[in-house]
């Protein structure tokens, strides 16, 4: 195996571009936009750049912020300081520096369109508009808008959620993240160098309300968004069935990022697993001890070793997560309230915002730190979650002022 195509530039392909390059590889990094901006908060966690430095240690556009407010409704919002900061990157930004740096690895990078893929007994023939290029292998990191319909996973709509918000001129000094009792997801605020990120995502839920309550919530915070550049995306949100069906890696390719589905999906956080993913299928294809029939599964078995078993039982309690009632309201509100008061809350929060808690040790985590009733409910309605996979809750309605 001589030559890989990396098809996608995003955070995913071309991390994957840049460690094959080192490792000796004919790399060609393939994207129709190359570095562009994109719906989403752009917040990288200390879970992300602890494991790769260069997402902090470099002179690309961000903002390092350490204040974060959390909201819901009937609930005084919970203010605090983050011990360790959040990156706010400008997604061009973060794109271009990760491209530079595969370049500078030694990857061909070029702009370009892929209009058709071919697989052939000695790899695949990659058309574009203008030239055809051949591969011995194939990196899919074409995010959620996955063009190439028979490689990486396959979407229903029960396995995405939709992210829609405005780039919006002026200064914020904190990361402001809203719950509403009815949203399976938030309201995020997000301060960027020039401007504020204001979004909203959402699973289960119509665009027209989702939008309608953005918009209110943004009016009732005294933010003029009228004007701004509005955006909507979708992306991956898997239901907990869906995981193990995943079409994440075949015969001479891999799927990484966005295009192998690869999001937390009560979160909605998508760089870090980006970036790891296609760390991880680099790996796997430059290590000689695998044989190349052999690299694809070894792909797959280190994605579902190194994160792919979390992002799966957090698929199980996501909406009991954001919709389950405690008897005294939604847990999103009750961990909102006994933050203030409670040390134990206030550190797990820490270690959410960190990205340095996983799922499979939160449901114990609450267990042993809190002995209130409250929580006790909350941990039984987690622990039944991630059990059966079933929701207990009553389907939410959707809505804006009505409903919240």
């Amino acid at each position: 195996m001589k030559s890989i195509a990396v098809i996608g530039a995003g955070p995913a392909g071309s991390t994957a571009a840049e460690q094959l390059a080192r490792a000796g590889y004919r790399v060609h990094l393939l994207d129709e936009k190359l570095a562009w901006e994109k719906p989403c908060g752009g917040g990288v966690t200390y879970k992300a750049y602890q494991r790769y430095p260069y997402l902090q240690g470099n002179a690309a556009g961000r903002r390092e912020v350490v204040a974060c407010e959390l909201q819901a409704t009937g609930v005084k919002p919970y203010r605090f300081t983050l011990n360790y900061p959040v990156l706010i990157y400008s997604r061009r930004d973060l794109n271009a520096m990760l491209i530079e740096r595969a370049a500078a690895a030694g990857a061909q990078v070029e702009k370009a369109r892929i209009t058709a893929v071919e697989r052939h007994a000695n790899g695949w023939r990659l058309k574009t508009p203008t030239s055809t290029l051949e591969a011995d292998f194939a990196i899919v990191a074409t995010g959620a808008r996955n063009v190439l319909r028979d490689f990486g996973t396959e979407w229903n709509s029960h396995n995405t959620m939709l992210a829609m918000g405005y780039y919006i001129p002026g200064k914020l000094e904190s990361v402001i993240i809203r719950f509403f009792p009815w949203l399976q997801g938030y309201v995020w605020l997000f301060p960027r160098g020039d401007h504020i990120s204001a979004g909203i995502c959402g699973k289960r839920s119509d665009h027209r309300y989702l939008r309608k309550a953005l918009e209110e919530y943004l009016d009732d915070a005294g933010i003029a968004w009228r004007g701004a550049a509005f955006y909507a995306h979708l992306l991956p949100s898997f239901e907990s069935a869906h995981w193990r069906e995943n079409r994440l890696a075949g015969e001479g390719w891999m799927a990484a990022g966005d295009a192998g589905g690869l999001v937390d999906p009560i979160t909605g956080e998508g760089i870090y697993y980006a970036i790891r993913s296609g760390d991880l299928a680099a790996r796997a294809l430059a290590d000689e001890r695998i044989p190349a029939h052999a690299k694809a599964a070894a792909y797959t078995e280190s994605v579902e070793r190194d994160f792919g078993a979390d992002l799966e039982l957090a698929s199980k309690i996501c909406r009991l997560f954001y919709l389950g009632h405690t008897g005294f309201g939604t847990v999103p509100q009750r961990m909102i309230q006994f933050a203030r008061g409670t040390a134990q809350i206030r550190n797990l929060l820490q270690d959410l915002m960190s990205g340095t808690q996983d799922y499979s040790g939160l449901r114990e985590r609450l267990a042993d730190s809190i002995s209130t009733r409250v929580f006790g409910m909350i941990v039984r309605l987690l622990r039944a979650g991630a059990a059966t996979g079933e929701d207990p809750a009553p389907p939410a309605r959707d809505g804006c002022r009505a409903a919240s």
